[in-house]
């Protein structure tokens, strides 16, 4: 028989901290796989374009579970029917994101913060935009991958 453990929520972010990280490392292999056999160019390109539609399949998936809850699908909804796991990593202070993606990034220095950029320029702003038509796309000008202490998804540099 399998015994249930009730976890508290600072195991539960620990966990899903763990999860997170390792699916930064994977980001980092399979990128830099790519960049390695195909060039800089072709690699980064592919790169972008599995993203995007990663980031279209989570924000398309987010709209039809806004619009079977009767919410419209707008950016402030997104919370709502948010896909991440509730106890997860968070910003701890004002000025400091804490990111277990970009911890493993970081990790795997300049070519790791590189490919951890694209991944967070590509798939925050297309997910927001598959979610709700009406959003920006946008890249981030503060984020950690560029060496800061937070990444700011609000003072943002509009694409469009």
């Amino acid at each position: 028989m399998v015994s249930e453990k009730e976890f508290t929520k600072k195991e539960l972010q620990e966990e899903t901290t763990k999860m997170a990280y390792l699916f930064g490392l994977l980001h980092y292999h399979y990128a830099r796989t790519l960049v390695k056999e195909l060039g800089e160019k072709r690699g980064e390109d592919l790169i972008r374009k599995a993203i995007k539609a990663f980031a279209i399949d989570r924000g398309q998936r987010m709209r039809r579970k806004a619009l079977a809850l009767g919410l419209k699908p707008t950016i402030t909804n997104l919370k709502e029917v948010n896909d991440l796991p509730s106890y997860t990593f968070s910003r701890e202070e004002k000025e400091k994101t804490i990111c277990p993606l970009a911890d493993a990034w970081q990790e795997k220095g300049e070519l790791g913060q590189v490919l951890g950029l694209i991944y967070c320029n590509i798939n925050d702003p297309w997910k927001n935009k598959s979610f709700d038509e009406k959003a920006n796309l946008w890249r981030y000008i503060k984020n950690r991958n560029l060496g800061d202490s937070f990444c700011d998804a609000v003072n943002v540099e509009y694409l469009e």
